[in-house]
């Protein structure tokens, strides 16, 4: 990799780039400035985004040794003058793709590309743990499949590897072909096809033909049978262009190339292949869970011809949760929970996400043993070169010769444990007081006893808070403003009950310009996260007015009575008359709420222009039915108003400010008037009342819980208060460790909700009560206590559970009780 800067000129076309020096080293890439490893050995892409551009960072980067740039064509006057590598470009992103292109086709490593709806990332995560023995192996780094997590992804191979695993993923029409150069696929895995994206696209065979284009030089591609008899014709078009293309089913159908029979009643499959047979048995026998495995054996089947050595690999995965998971730990502690496997490419993504929280607080990594070869620790030196570390704490006994390297780092103590059991015993932990503890290893470390031990709260419910998911809704709205629109994010009611400080924290490197919370205290805990955009505070207490000041934060002014008291709070506090305080000034223009009445403009006015320590920073005002289109008139005569008052009042100040009214539906159904600033809530969080833009916003939310016991109920007898839960058959009820105090509503009971398990509904039965809740688990097959089920997500709307209480969304999200922990999903 050390000639490859020499190598970038030819393969982009570029000649006698700026400051060139052709011997700088190129080991690694990145996008994204706050993660650089070794500056003078990485290069960094230049992206293109809606709003922001990786050309902003450009320079502050140089100044960290960043050697090597990609860039958009347009910064060339900018940057030529600055002494570093500079390879400008018309596209950043399509020329990186087509530098892995160049280097993907140096390797003959056979290649094995994943495509569907779901199941890539858990197929891929499986092969790898089942073939780690035999092949070394590269693979995409947790979830890499779009765009620019391809190219990432292929950026890590290198002669050592004699197999690739790769996952592909599209969300609209033409992007697969790009996909396809860059992986050169030799087995292609075709896993499901189902509704994601499908807005994207006329139709499910449109959208699959799309995803088949990352075959169109394989050798062979692998599918369900069930997939190749519904939608023959999108395979027949696939086949006609790639003729040497053999397809090779599994199913449970005599004409499955690999049959595959499931026996439920003893949890096993049997396997069929060219006089080959086998019997596998499974703990859990969950359809998806099984569905993955057989992809998996038919994979093993294709590349080894044999199934007899991998048997007992397979029967013994896991479910796998595909995630970085952040949870409230004991001694003041946030935990990162990345324990399903440990290689160095994930290894890179958890380091990364670990240095992008709160930089208050000091930073531990417990690592487990790396299972891929020397060099590796080598790497893993060189990822935490430039980072600062509170502690470094190694589980595995194979650290013990290499202690001495690591003591060199910028890290205060670096220490050994033999296993997790050991650290859990003897380690000081509150020495770890503080600290955001990355927690990575491989399962056989049984790190997650680590993970328990750390876990402030026990209870068996949780909310989990998909965080790609708010990425996927901020960039649904933001498509529709304009590029220059500021976008500010409600975060009142701690983040409508999923965690202001977790969501700002994700959100800052984001399309958003301003956050707004409820009170003070809101706005000083993001101050005290690292939070440095501005935050509006909508309900400013006057008793605050020195912390407003010292944390930076903007009050909203909604009367006349509210301004004349703040602007004698500053006048009395000799401290603060010469500070300068930010205002937003909110006009009443008929919700009949909160806000400035127009009579009391003029004397609004008249304080302001006497208060020069005072700067109306915007004007807005809020709309009462932006998302009712029966009440469209009433909107645009508030809309009016607003404007005549706004102009206005800029006209007297004398000076600009940023003006918005619009809400999430407003966003959505009012967007002419999006002016210089909208207002984005409950749409974050993949609601939309207006029904326009739902089938785009994806669930940010599943409340989680656990059966604690099962029972078996006779004719007449009843479970729960006042015998509500009255059985008409033999029943089998469960209990979960949920109810009314954690927010799940006593109106839910006797069978207005259900809940999801096993991938069955099970309605409730009796009374809610206020810690448990009692479902009917009767017609539901292979449940088992300890079983997780979902009362809220993907498969259970907050949305119909809001109406069966005749009630709104907002109120089923803010009313989940503290006591039920938060835990955010980096998908």
């Amino acid at each position: 990799m050390n000639s490859f800067a020499r190598e970038l000129s030819k393969i982009l076309n570029i000649s006698n780039p700026p400051h060139y020096q052709p011997d700088a080293i190129i080991e690694y890439v990145s996008v994204d400035s706050r993660n650089i490893f070794l500056p003078e050995k990485t290069l960094f892409i230049a992206l293109e985004g809606n709003k922001t551009t990786g050309a902003d960072y450009v320079e502050s980067l140089v100044s960290l040794g960043v050697v090597n740039f990609l860039v958009s064509n347009k910064y060339h006057s900018k940057f030529q003058h600055l002494a570093a590598n500079f390879f400008f470009v018309e596209n950043p992103l399509m020329s990186f793709q087509h530098i892995v292109e160049v280097k993907r086709s140096e390797y003959q490593v056979k290649t094995i590309g994943i495509t569907g709806s779901n199941g890539k990332t858990i197929v891929k995560e499986w092969l790898s743990e089942i073939l780690q023995k035999k092949y070394h192996i590269s693979k995409s780094p947790k979830s890499y499949n779009s765009q620019i997590g391809v190219p990432l992804s292929i950026w890590g191979l290198n002669d050592k590897h004699n197999l690739a695993i790769y996952e592909a993923g599209i969300s609209k029409k033409n992007e697969m072909g790009s996909l396809e150069k860059m992986i050169k696929p030799n087995i292609g895995i075709l896993t499901h096809l189902g509704d994601a994206h499908q807005s994207n696209f006329k139709s499910k065979e449109e959208k699959l033909i799309e995803k088949m284009r990352l075959f169109v030089h394989s050798e062979i591609l692998i599918t369900k049978n069930s997939l190749v008899v519904e939608h023959n014709n999108a395979f027949q078009l696939l086949k006609n262009e790639n003729k040497k293309l053999k397809i090779i089913t599994w199913g449970e159908t005599d004409n499955s190339d690999i049959i595959i029979k499931q026996i439920e009643a003893q949890k096993s499959i049997s396997v069929s292949y060219q006089q080959l047979n086998y019997t596998l048995h499974f703990r859990n026998f969950e359809p998806t869970f099984i569905e993955n495995c057989c992809h998996c054996i038919a994979v093993i089947l294709v590349l080894e011809g044999d199934l007899k050595n991998y048997i007992g690999e397979i029967e013994h995965l896991n479910s796998l949760e595909m995630r970085l998971e952040l949870i409230e730990g004991i001694y003041n502690t946030t935990i990162i929970n990345d324990t399903y496997n440990a290689d160095l490419d994930s290894l890179k993504i958890a380091i990364q996400f670990l240095f992008q929280q709160s930089p208050h607080q000091p930073k531990t990594i417990i690592l487990s043993e790396i299972l891929e070869t020397e060099e590796s620790y080598k790497e893993i030196e060189n990822l935490l070169q430039n980072r600062k570390l509170h502690q470094l704490i190694f589980i595995g006994e194979n650290y013990a010769s290499l202690l001495s390297n690591f003591q060199k780092l910028p890290i205060d103590k670096v220490s050994i444990y033999s296993t997790a059991s050991d650290f859990v015993k003897y380690h000081a932990h509150n020495t770890l007081k503080d600290n955001t503890i990355l927690v990575k290893g491989a399962r056989k470390f049984h790190l997650e006893d680590v993970v328990q031990f750390y876990r402030r709260k026990t209870h068996s419910t949780y909310l989990k808070v998909h965080l790609n998911a708010l990425k996927n809704n901020l960039s649904e709205f933001a498509k529709r403003l304009r590029l220059e629109t500021k976008i500010m994010i409600m975060l009142k009611a701690h983040g409508y009950g999923l965690g202001s400080v977790e969501i700002a924290k994700l959100l800052e490197s984001e399309r958003v310009d301003y956050y707004a919370v409820a009170y003070t205290d809101e706005g000083i805990e993001l101050r005290n996260a690292g939070i440095q955009k501005p935050i509006m505070v909508m309900n400013p207490e006057l008793s605050a007015l020195e912390k407003l000041i010292d944390y930076h934060l903007e009050p909203e002014i909604y009367s006349l009575s509210i301004l004349e008291k703040m602007i004698e709070a500053v006048n009395k506090n000799t401290i603060y008359r010469d500070s300068k305080l930010s205002i937003h000034l909110k006009i009443e223009t008929g919700m009949h709420r909160l806000g400035i009445i127009e009579e009391d403009i003029p004397r609004v006015l008249s304080i302001l222009k006497s208060s020069p320590n005072i700067q109306v920073k915007a004007i807005f005002s809020h709309l009462s039915a932006s998302d009712e289109e029966s009440l469209d008139d009433f909107t645009e005569s508030q809309i009016q108003v607003f404007i005549r008052v706004s102009e206005y009042i800029e006209k007297e100040l004398g000076y600009p400010t940023t003006k918005h009214i619009l809400n999430t539906g407003g966003i959505i159904r009012h967007t002419q008037y999006q002016m210089d600033m909208v207002r984005l809530g409950i749409g974050l969080f993949g609601f939309d009342s207006t029904g326009i833009l739902q089938s785009n916003l994806q669930n940010t939310i599943s409340l989680i819980s656990k059966i604690t016991q099962i029972k078996s109920l006779k004719v007449g007898e009843s479970t729960g208060y006042s015998r509500k839960g009255m059985v008409t058959k033999d029943s089998k009820i469960g209990i979960i460790n949920v109810g009314y105090a954690d927010g799940y509503f006593r109106s839910f009971g006797n069978g207005v909700a259900s809940v999801f398990v096993k991938n069955q509904y099970a309605p409730t039965i009796g009374n809610i009560c206020m810690d448990m809740t009692m479902v009917d688990l009767t017609d539901v097959i292979g449940v088992e206590e300890g079983d997780e089920v979902e009362l809220i997500g993907n498969h259970i709307l907050a949305t119909d559970l809001a109406q069966k209480s005749n009630t709104i969304s907002y109120e089923i999200l803010t009313s989940i009780s503290s006591r039920v922990q938060r835990v955010y999903w980096e998908d």
